[in-house]
């Protein structure tokens, strides 16, 4: 029983070490989108943009500081104007001006004055999926007039370099995934936006803000068929975003060292617990022998035979009482 609680407790141990390194990954993330959104608000606080006049080029000229200032960071940064309609991108990306964005939720609780946010993954013209940081624009009377839209390049190597966390063997990866399971970024390239196999799950943690650790089934294509195999899985929402931070390893992997100790724990229990029946069996053969005699004799002595004597039984104290 000791030895099965020290297994659980190693178990439980590398559990919890998964959910460390999650939690770690999503604060890391988040800490990537603060400042980031921390950049935007400021310099839109400074900029003179007028959604209502798209042309200014005074408008151009602060959308390409912002685009200039965070890099590779974003695929474009674009002018939404209180209608939920695209008046400006930077650079010019075919199919992002003109288009109609007050459908979006998001879009519209932040013309509505809500703190910035950054959206699920979205595709907007001809560039690869991503999400947006939302940060709206304020007149002078403090009513939000317009919002800038920046497109964030989730294959971004900073948040690429994340999602590297050591100690996860050759079957372990690291995920970003929105609140629909969809993929946004992975230690593993051919799984991006892909939709993961435990989306609605974690869709309802990214919602709850709830962070879980434990075993789960996962599916991975090889040479010739599709493995199912047993996986342990932590997962971290993040607090910047409506997305969550998975980190998978094969169950065989990472419970390696309790697995096998419990196989050793399992083979020496099953040897100690012959040995031991052996060894009863043994002592209670030699114990229960010499008294099953001696009661023969008790009871052919209490019918009246006397002439037959009670033969030598026994050691220590059984042959002390079958010679009285």
């Amino acid at each position: 029983l000791l030895g099965l609680q020290v297994v659980q407790e190693s178990t439980d141990r590398t559990l919890q070490e998964r959910l460390v390194i999650a939690q770690v990954t999503a604060y890391r993330v988040d800490d990537l989108l603060r400042r980031t959104t921390e950049i935007l608000q400021a310099m839109v606080n400074e900029a003179a943009l007028d959604p209502e006049r798209p042309t200014l080029p005074t408008n151009g000229q602060a959308l390409h500081t912002m685009r200039d200032h965070l890099g590779d960071l974003v695929h474009y940064v674009a002018l939404v104007n209180r209608q939920g309609i695209v008046v400006w991108s930077e650079p010019d990306i075919e199919g992002v001006v003109g288009s109609d964005l007050s459908s979006g939720n998001c879009v519209r609780k932040v013309l509505g004055g809500a703190d910035p946010m950054i959206t699920k993954v979205f595709t907007l013209g001809k560039t690869a999926p991503a999400a947006a940081l939302l940060v709206g624009v304020k007149g002078s009377d403090g009513v939000v007039t317009s919002l800038v839209y920046a497109a964030i390049n989730l294959g971004y190597p900073s948040i690429a370099g994340i999602l590297k966390p050591l100690g996860l063997g050759k079957t372990g990866y690291a995920e970003i995934v929105d609140e629909n399971g969809v993929i946004l970024a992975s230690t593993w390239p051919d799984r991006l936006w892909q939709k993961g196999d435990h989306g609605d799950h974690f869709a309802t943690l990214i919602r709850e803000d709830r962070i879980t650790v434990g075993t789960c089934h996962d599916c991975h294509s090889t040479a010739n068929s599709l493995e199912r195999r047993q996986d342990v899985m932590a997962f971290a929402p993040l607090a910047m975003a409506p997305w969550g931070v998975a980190v998978r390893q094969s169950q065989e992997e990472a419970l390696a060292y309790s697995q096998t100790l419990e196989r050793r724990l399992l083979r020496f229990g099953v040897g100690a617990f012959l040995v031991a029946s052996i060894c009863t069996w043994l002592a209670t053969r030699r114990l229960l022998k010499p008294l099953q005699t001696l009661a023969g004799a008790c009871q052919r002595i209490a019918a009246g035979d006397l002439a037959q004597p009670i033969p030598p039984v026994g050691s220590g104290e059984i042959k002390a009482l079958a010679r009285s």
